[in-house]
């Protein structure tokens, strides 16, 4: 919407031109000026022609004869209702029971319910625990389907997933916790500023943060950690304070419906009395407030205005004012309401809920006006056919939205003291480990070891006679092959190659757990603030790739280090080698990250994610190559070759010995009949194959980097799938 100050009489009375627009968008204000012949200004500073600023509350406009002040109009809407038309939010029982008649089991909840929230109201719903307000709430907001029916929010129809600019004018604080704790106040709202609105100032992010805040009386608070614990800053934010701090997370986007989940639970009376008077001065200013609540005190409950009256099974018995709520249920029931005893109204309303449903809802369907007769369900009908225009974003938003996740998870990391020590120190303990299991492997079997240098030596000084038809003198090369074979100490045999190997697999294992568990804990622990973010500013593909990129950048020093302080003095490789080496352990990680985030998506709950780590990193040490090579293997070995090709350390520990180029010096026996010692030593062939062929066929590196690469992108597309279909995004 724009607003156009297009009238200024000059000297002779007549109507001049437009000095200046003000524009409205998405709960913003935007001022450009028209006109260079008559400057404006902006707080004494003189704006150019066709210059475009953002206005705050507080902000003066002023023009050569006179200035005008933008008040809360610019900002403040009329709210928007909320219709519901034949809602069922749970499922009816798929079959009757004997004990209990039909009419008796299903009083109306074949038909559902038709509700309407006015406008500019507080909005109560309450009902026994397990009714499904919660549920309900949900539906209310787009982020869950009902079973039958429709919502309408304002002009059009409310479809979880589709309509995202819908969605951004309804701000949502769930029961979950959706804030970083180990951000500040300040840091965590500024954070929400630049997601939602990525190319605001950093001047007005500043202003719009104080002015909510000193609204909600939390503005001591900005620079207070929302977990913290240290008694000398102040302490652990209180219950009242942290809900507080969840409403100004959404204040900040200026919604026209704000929806809370239980706001008051576990609060203190004193605290609660202070959220919900804030709720209701919301309500009076316009915006159109919904919550859950279960039995408010009698303080509390008198802020409400509206009230939605629920039954087990997700029954709506009421729903209107909640000054004819008591009347209308004691009119039903026979029951008044005990006024002399200090009954809570709350209180009789959840009890006779339970009590005598059905006689409520006979009541409530008896004397509330049908939706055919006032005209709502035609019109709703109308409107829920529109549907609001879709956004577009640009890519430099996008780019930015993406630079402040990653720097926000990263900010997370490092201010998360406990963590951070952690993920610093597992890195030389887990060097420490791998020297103490390696330490001087290359004397391990020195006779077998020796043998096998020997006859290395041997099968090459012969190869170098039998072409040229000299006499072979074997008793001589023999002795020779045995007097240097411990003088070749660059000489890497089958055996040497197989217990660099196992150095290698052991790195590589390292890098894939710290992919792994490093993911799936930051998953599980954003599942919430995924849901709650990409409802209205964020994509969930940009949520999962900044969460890979972050988890990728913390990893990737990690992986630097772990092979600095093991692979130069272990396995001596060059730089190249060490380089080479630093990448393959990074792509594993990362790839081990997407596996991670995936699993934490999939998984019910945190337990059952944390649960299926050892169930995917087992497989990977049995199937990925070292214990039973593939090289070795027979042909008719299927299931073992298979499950190695699922393995995703089998990949990761491929690629690194490929980039350790390492050169194996074999022997190999030509086939032959004569059963002289001597002839038999001449059907030795000296081989020289590398440290990937000792394990697997394959001798490129390409196929193990398309491997990772390919899961890690497929780990991110199946993830962001199940998401959507899950959140209904």
């Amino acid at each position: 919407m724009q607003l156009f100050y297009d009238v200024r009489l000059n000297e002779t009375g007549d109507e001049g031109s437009a000095v200046f627009k003000l524009k409205l968008a998405d709960g913003r204000v935007f001022i450009q000026a028209l006109a260079a012949t008559v400057p404006v200004f902006v707080n004494a500073t003189a704006l150019r022609q066709g210059e475009r600023r953002e206005l705050l509350e507080d902000d003066r406009i002023g023009m050569a004869d006179g200035q005008i002040t933008v008040t809360q109009k610019y900002w403040l809407k009329p709210g928007i209702q909320v219709i519901g038309e034949g809602l069922m939010v749970l499922p009816p029982p798929s079959k009757p029971t004997r004990m209990v008649p039909t009419d008796e089991r299903q009083f109306g909840r074949d038909q559902g319910i038709s509700i309407t929230i006015p406008s500019g109201t507080l909005t109560a719903i309450m009902g026994p625990a397990g009714c499904g307000k919660t549920l309900l709430l949900d539906v209310l907001t787009g982020t869950a389907l009902p079973v039958a029916g429709t919502v309408t929010v304002g002009q059009y129809r409310l479809v979880p997933g589709q309509n995202q600019l819908l969605a951004r004018q309804i701000g949502y604080v769930t029961q979950h916790e959706t804030l970083a704790p180990e951000l500040t106040v300040r840091q965590s709202l500024d954070y929400r500023l630049r997601l939602r609105f990525p190319d605001m100032s950093a001047e007005i992010r500043e202003r719009r943060i104080v002015a909510v805040t000193q609204s909600l009386a939390i503005e001591p608070l900005l620079d207070r950690r929302i977990g913290s614990t240290d008694r000398a800053a102040g302490g652990r934010l209180s219950g009242g304070e942290r809900k507080r701090v969840g409403i100004a997370h959404e204040l900040l986007m200026r919604p026209e419906m704000l929806c809370l989940d239980e706001p008051t639970s576990g609060l203190s009376a004193k605290d609660a009395k202070l959220v919900a008077g804030q709720l209701r001065k919301l309500a009076d200013d316009g915006i159109t407030v919904i919550v859950t609540i279960h039995q408010p005190t009698p303080q509390v409950f008198a802020n409400f205005q509206n009230l939605i009256l629920m039954a087990k099974g997700g029954q709506v018995l009421y729903s209107g004012p909640v000054a004819d709520a008591v009347c209308s249920v004691a009119q039903a029931t026979g029951t008044p309401l005990a006024v002399s005893d200090g009954e809570n109204p709350a209180d009789y309303l959840v009890e006779q809920s339970v009590d005598h449903p059905k006689e409520i809802f006979q009541q409530f369907q008896k004397y509330s006006p049908s939706p055919e007769a006032s005209g709502g369900a035609e019109a709703s009908g109308s409107l829920s056919n529109t549907r609001p225009p879709a956004g577009k974003t640009r890519w430099r938003d996008r780019v930015s939205v993406f630079q402040t996740l990653v720097t926000r998870s990263l900010r997370v990391f490092m201010q998360d003291a406990t963590n951070l020590w952690l993920a610093a120190l597992q890195i030389p303990v887990i060097a420490l480990m791998i020297w103490l299991a390696f330490f001087r492997f290359e004397t391990d079997a020195p006779e077998f070891e020796r043998l096998s240098r020997a006859l290395v030596s041997f099968a090459e000084e012969n190869a170098r006679h039998n072409p040229a038809n000299h006499y072979n003198p074997v008793e001589s090369n023999i002795h020779d092959a045995i007097a240097s074979a411990g003088r070749k100490s660059e000489m890497i045999t089958e055996l040497g190659a197989r217990l660099r190997g196992a150095v290698l697999f052991t790195l590589v294992a390292a890098a894939f757990w710290i992919g792994l568990l490093g993911a799936c804990r930051e998953m599980v622990m954003d599942k919430q603030l995924l849901r709650h973010e990409c409802r209205t500013c964020v994509s969930v593909r940009t949520f999962l790739v900044a969460k890979l990129a972050s988890l990728g950048l913390v990893a990737l020093p990690q992986c630097f280090f772990l092979a600095l302080a093991t692979a130069p003095f272990l396995l001596h490789l060059s730089a190249a080698g060490l380089a080479g080496l630093v990448g393959t352990l990074w792509l594993t990680a990362l790839a081990a990250a997407g596996i991670g985030l995936l699993t934490a998506t999939l998984a019910p709950t945190a337990r059952a994610a944390l649960t299926a780590i050892p169930l995917i990193m087992v497989p990977q040490i049995l199937f990925a190559g070292l214990l039973r090579p593939e090289a070795a293997m027979a042909p008719g070995v299927i299931l073992s070759r298979w499950l190695g090709y699922a393995s995703l350390q089998r990949w990761g520990f491929e690629l690194a010995l490929a980039t350790a180029n390492g050169r194996v010096r074999s022997v190999s026996l030509i086939p032959g009949n004569s059963l002289k010692i001597a002839d038999t030593l001449n059907h030795l062939k000296p081989t020289n194959t590398s440290m990937l062929e000792c394990f697997f066929r394959d001798t490129s590196c390409w196929p193990a980097i398309a491997v990772l690469l390919a899961v890690t992108v497929g780990a991110v597309l199946i993830s962001e799938w199940h998401l959507r279909h899950k959140f209904h995004l």
